[in-house]
């Protein structure tokens, strides 16, 4: 492969401009439109497209191993081995799960996953989020429900 890595694990694209990719070592890379803070790198925040893929740094997060990533329109969910999950892009919907509407421009964790609980998957939409914790057999959905579509 072209940059010396295989991709070998659960990689959800849902975006046409953006797309993150966890290759064995358990860091984050992406590349794409770098508007709303989506590519989780404030390096590069609204500076034009990225046309190679670039590591995503995880400051203070030293050790995290990333395992699933997840695009919505203008987000993305990542899900660590130990089943944290973190959220970066536009919050504008409430999908990053930050009890806020704001961006944020690099992988930062979900007050829920510091509170203790663990998560098995992630999945975005548009402008919504999914997390399914690990032992359960619910699933939390983060958006703005201004037509109805979140569930449990």
């Amino acid at each position: 492969d072209r940059w010396g890595m295989v991709i070998s694990i659960l990689i959800e694209i849902s975006t046409p401009v953006t797309t993150i990719e966890s290759p064995d070592d358990g860091h984050l890379f992406s590349w794409g439109s770098s508007s709303h803070g989506k590519l989780g790198n404030p390096a590069v925040v609204d500076s034009g497209p990225c046309l190679i893929p670039m590591r995503i740094p995880s400051p203070n997060h030293v050790g995290l191993v990333f395992v699933q990533a997840s695009c919505g329109k203008c987000h993305t969910l990542a899900l660590t081995d130990s089943g944290r999950v973190f959220s970066f892009g536009d919050g504008e919907h409430g999908q990053l799960g930050q009890g806020h509407q704001s961006v944020e421009d690099q992988p930062t964790e979900i007050p829920m996953s510091e509170s203790g609980s663990v998560f098995s998957m992630v999945s975005c939409g548009g402008h919504l989020s999914c997390l399914v914790p690990r032992e359960s057999r619910e699933f939390f959905s983060l958006s703005w429900n201004h037509q109805r579509v979140e569930g449990v």
